[in-house]
């Protein structure tokens, strides 16, 4: 709901000021670069980003998969998965074998090199997440993985009808380019 404001010699009228510190989608970029800020140094110090660690992490729950279907589970970009992919078979973390039926495809595994790092990785990250849960308490975690599971829900029934929702605003007036 609109906040209204009442100014002295003004009449009471609904606020649209965007306050970044009650945005939604900006406060949770800014809370997830707060909670990976904390462990990104230890994942760089075994030579992880964040896209090779979702790689990482989802080959090791699967014996193989394509990268198409690593898009799918991590729902990252078809590019960072690619980068990252690459980036892991480059250091040995990863191997290929050919896909049966489709000749432009293939799989991607961990390497016993690759399964040792993610023995690594795992209880690090699940230690992190640990403590977040006490400090905030389980209850609370298990609240907030339960909202951003609705939150992706509800952004993908938006994303449905995006263009009815947002074009008005961006097609009413000028609309501002970035130089190339």
């Amino acid at each position: 709901m609109a906040r209204v404001s009442k100014r002295a010699g003004k009449s009471a009228k609904p606020s649209t000021a965007l306050r970044l510190d009650h945005y939604l989608p900006y406060r949770l970029g800014v809370a997830a670069s707060d909670v990976f800020k904390v462990i990104a140094p230890y994942y760089r110090r075994l030579g992880l980003n964040m896209p090779e660690l979702a790689v990482l992490s989802v080959l090791a729950e699967e014996a193989e998969l394509t990268q198409q279907t690593i898009v799918e589970r991590t729902v990252m970009e078809k590019f960072a998965v690619s980068r990252a992919a690459r980036a892991l078979i480059d250091r040995g973390l990863v191997r290929t074998s050919s896909h049966a039926t489709d000749g432009r495809s293939y799989y991607l595994a961990l390497t016993r090199s690759g399964r040792e790092l993610y023995d690594r990785v795992a209880p690090m990250s699940l230690a992190y997440e640990a403590k977040l849960a006490e400090i905030m308490g389980a209850a609370a975690m298990d609240d907030i993985k339960q909202a951003l599971h609705h939150l992706q829900e509800a952004a993908k029934l938006v994303a449905k009808s995006r263009q009815k929702l947002l074009s008005p605003y961006v097609d009413a007036g000028k609309t501002t380019t970035r130089p190339k």
